[in-house]
């Protein structure tokens, strides 16, 4: 059996706590999710909810804004939820 395994360098900068919550994200905490969740009224998003608004929605996303912390957040979402595919 060969298994592979997909790290997030997001989750080698982030302490116990940190990954723990990381099934909850703050909306304003990343600019083109805030974007994306334009009708979304609640501070809080799930992992799975921010992956789906950045799946279908990425042909609206400026790729070239993004900032490091939200590139990382995607990879990691894409390595865990999406399980190494992005769907965009």
């Amino acid at each position: 059996m060969i298994v592979i395994e997909l790290r997030s360098p997001y989750l080698e900068t982030m302490n116990g706590a940190d990954q723990a919550t990381l099934d909850t994200l703050v909306v304003a905490d990343y600019p083109a999710l805030k974007e994306l969740c334009w009708n979304y009224h609640l501070p809080t998003i799930t992992s799975d909810g921010a992956l789906c608004k950045y799946e279908r929605n990425w042909r609206s996303v400026d790729k070239n804004s993004l900032t490091e912390k939200e590139r990382e957040l995607i990879a990691h979402l894409t390595a865990t939820v999406g399980k190494g595919v992005f769907l965009g």
